[in-house]
């Protein structure tokens, strides 16, 4: 693979993470609110696992 291909790969893997982390960022801002309007603590392991899932799936694509 030449430079300039191997360039574009680490960028955008750098780009994922950095977007898989601003993403967490803004769930886990945003989780006493959704908790709140689902009125209930117990969904809480529901909503992390099903953000989790969903980054698991989109990342590789």
């Amino acid at each position: 693979m030449s430079k300039k291909g191997n360039l574009i790969v680490t960028l955008a893997l750098l780009l994922s993470n950095a977007i898989a982390g601003l993403d967490g960022t803004i769930v886990n801002t945003a989780l006493p609110a959704i908790i709140s309007d689902l009125h209930g603590i117990q969904y809480m392991g529901w909503i992390v696992a099903v953000f989790l899932l969903g980054m698991a799936v989109v990342t590789p694509l």
